[in-house]
C-alpha cells in the first residue's frame, strides 16, 4: 500500500503570551519537593507551573509524580495532552508507562498482528500486517469482519488469518487513488472550516505540525485513526476529531475494484 501525503496548513490568530518568570519558580519549587519525595505538594507546583507555562520539563516531571502517585490516567492523558513526540524523556516516560505494544506471530506465516493497549483505559487496537520479502516494508492487511478480533482468535500464534483476510495488497497494483470528494482543494477547505483551535495551545503558543495517519476503505469511510507524530495542546486531539469527521471518500482501486488504502496528511497549526 503505497502511503501519500498532503500538507493542509491552518492559520489562526494568537497574542504572545511569553514565557513567565513565575512559571519556572513555581517549577523550582515543585522540584525541590520532588527530591524530597514529597510527591503531592510537588505535584501541586508542577500543575501551576504548567498552567502558567507548558514548559516539556515541568510536563515530564508532572507525569512522573503522577504516576508515582499512582494517577496513571490522568498521568497519561496529561502527558499526551502535553505532545509525547517533542521531548525525548517524556516520550519514553509516556510509552513505557502508558502504552503496551505487543506483537504477535503467526506460526509459519508470513503475517503478524500489533496489539496496542492504553494502561489507563485498557482500549486496544489490533492491526495485522504482512511481512514483506521484496520492497522491505510491511504492508497493513485487513480482515473481511472484525469477529476474529471480537473473539479474541487472533491472540493465537495458530491463527489462520488467510481465512478471513479480505484482501492482500502484494497482488496488486494500485490503478486509482482514494480522492475526497471535490479533490484536494475541497478536503482543505473542509479542514480549515471545521479545525477550532484548541483554547490551551493558544494561550500557551503551541504550533507544530500533526501526522495524522487513516484508512480509507473501499467502501469510501475512514477509519484507523491515529496520530504518529504530534505536538500536544489539544492539537493531536483536534486533528483526530476532524479528520474522523470528513464524508466519505471516493476509494482507491486496484484492478477496477474498491481496495483499502492507507493516507497520511501532515497538519500544520501555525498561530499569527
Amino acid at each position: 500500500m503505497k502511503k501519500w501525503l498532503i500538507v493542509i496548513v491552518l492559520l489562526f490568530p494568537f497574542l504572545a503570551t511569553g514565557q513567565n518568570t513565575r512559571a519556572m519558580n513555581l517549577f523550582n519549587k515543585g522540584k525541590t519537593a520532588f527530591d524530597l519525595k514529597d510527591y503531592k505538594k510537588a505535584e501541586r507546583f508542577f500543575q501551576k507551573s504548567a498552567y502558567v507555562y507548558a514548559s516539556d520539563i515541568t510536563q515530564y516531571y508532572l507525569g512522573k509524580t503522577k504516576l508515582i502517585l499512582g494517577d496513571t490516567c490522568d498521568a497519561c492523558n496529561g502527558m499526551k495532552f502535553a505532545g509525547i513526540w517533542k521531548n525525548a524523556e517524556l516520550k519514553n516516560l509516556y510509552f513505557t508507562d502508558c502504552v503496551l505494544y505487543d506483537t504477535i506471530y503467526y506460526t509459519a506465516k508470513q503475517y503478524y498482528c500489533v496489539v496496542t493497549t492504553w494502561s489507563c483505559s485498557g482500549e486496544k487496537e489490533v492491526e495485522f500486517f504482512e511481512r514483506s520479502s521484496t520492497t522491505g516494508s510491511d504492508m497493513m492487511v485487513f480482515l473481511i469482519n472484525d469477529s476474529a478480533i471480537q473473539n479474541l482468535l487472533y491472540c493465537s500464534q495458530d491463527f489462520n488469518i488467510e481465512k478471513y483476510l479480505d484482501e492482500k495488497p502484494s497482488w496488486r497494483v494500485v490503478s486509482e487513488l482514494p480522492e475526497f470528494l471535490g479533490g484536494e482543494m475541497a478536503m482543505m477547505d473542509f479542514l480549515a472550516k471545521n479545525m477550532h483551535y484548541p483554547v490551551y495551545a493558544r494561550d500557551h503558543n503551541i504550533q507544530g505540525i500533526v501526522h495524522v495517519r487513516f484508512v480509507i476503505l473501499k467502501d469510501g469511510s475512514v477509519s484507523h485513526v491515529r496520530v504518529t507524530n504530534g505536538v500536544g495542546g489539544g492539537l493531536d486531539e483536534e486533528a483526530v476529531r476532524v479528520v474522523k469527521a470528513m464524508p466519505d471518500w471516493i476509494p482507491g482501486k486496484a484492478a477496477g475494484k474498491p481496495v483499502n488504502m492507507i493516507y497520511n496528511i501532515p497538519i500544520r497549526f501555525i498561530l499569527q
